[in-house]
């Protein structure tokens, strides 16, 4: 079901943020600086191309950066500044990706009420167009017949006899 495999891609998401977290502490030495370029791109891009529901998706992801943060500043030993900094970009990369989550839900929601407003209009213009044709045919049987006896009348007749007459000279 969507909700399973919802919540197994949160697990696989929670996973990836604490593998990333101990990867930073691991690889960590005093010569090179953090650089979490891999790990701000994916919380960004889950955001914006996984289409889970919002708030468990947010929570991994806040947790995630939050223990990354914590782990480099905790075991890292890195410069108290740099902890900071990264912390900043977390913090931007999530907020940017829940506002951007949120507007592309906002804007889908837009999208299926125009949808369901243009098929609704569609529907009543369909049943304009038979209740006009249905009149149209209505208003040719009344030209073409008598009201009261339902016989063809006179301009009925001229149009039959001109098609007969037509006929009779193209056949001799």
């Amino acid at each position: 079901s969507w909700k399973g495999a919802q919540a197994v891609f949160l697990l696989f998401l929670g996973a990836m943020g604490v593998y990333e977290a101990v990867e930073a502490v691991a690889l960590y030495t005093p010569e090179l600086e953090y650089s979490a370029p891999f790990t701000l791109l994916l919380v960004l891009l889950t955001y914006l191309f996984i289409p889970l529901s919002f708030w468990p998706m947010a929570l991994v992801l806040w947790a995630s950066s939050a223990l990354y943060v914590g782990m480099v500043a905790v075991y890292g030993a890195p410069v108290w500044t740099n902890c900071i900094q990264l912390g900043v970009f977390f913090l931007f990369a999530n907020l940017m990706g829940a506002y951007l989550c949120l507007e592309r839900a906002r804007w889908q929601r837009l999208q299926f009420d125009a949808l369901r407003r243009i098929k609704r209009l569609n529907t009543k213009l369909e049943r304009e167009v038979r209740d006009k044709d249905k009149a149209n045919q209505e208003l040719l049987r009344l030209s073409v017949t008598d009201e009261l006896t339902g016989v063809p009348n006179r301009r009925k007749f001229m149009r039959t006899a001109a098609m007969e007459f037509a006929r009779a000279r193209r056949y001799g």
